[in-house]
């Protein structure tokens, strides 16, 4: 009698076969791997409130004050709240004239860097604008 191009199972598949058989009541191989949590609606809402009253702290620092493991409240808040790592959450409204204001400020603050460095001898400088 041959099996599978003369190959006979082990006395240890064979054994195998029959545990998941007891078991499960098929030969097919158990799947492996940890056990999935789930996201219940309690998980949910604690998660919610921690995000609404410190909007600043990490998935890491909101797991540990609830004591739910980082991948979860990071999967909480990517599926269910759709908010995603490094996603800007709140944006200003720019306004014509910013950016020259912006940059006047940036030029105020480093000639007032560098004047304070030197000691004050801006005054002896000319600028000219072309």
């Amino acid at each position: 009698m041959s099996y599978l191009n003369n190959k006979v199972p082990s006395v240890h598949v064979i054994k195998t076969w029959i545990n998941n058989f007891e078991e499960t009541g098929s030969t097919v191989k158990k799947k492996g791997g940890s056990v999935k949590t789930f996201r219940t609606p309690q998980k949910i809402d604690a998660v919610r409130a921690s995000v609404e009253s410190c909007s600043r702290l990490s998935a890491v620092r909101h797991s540990k004050k609830l004591g739910l493991s980082a991948s979860s409240v990071r999967r909480i808040l990517h599926l269910v709240f759709h908010l995603h790592p490094y996603k800007i959450q709140v944006v200003q409204k720019l306004v014509e004239g910013d950016s020259v204001k912006r940059a006047m400020s940036s030029v105020h603050d480093r000639l007032a860097e560098c004047e304070q460095r030197i000691g004050g001898h801006f005054e002896d400088v000319i600028f000219r604008v072309e």
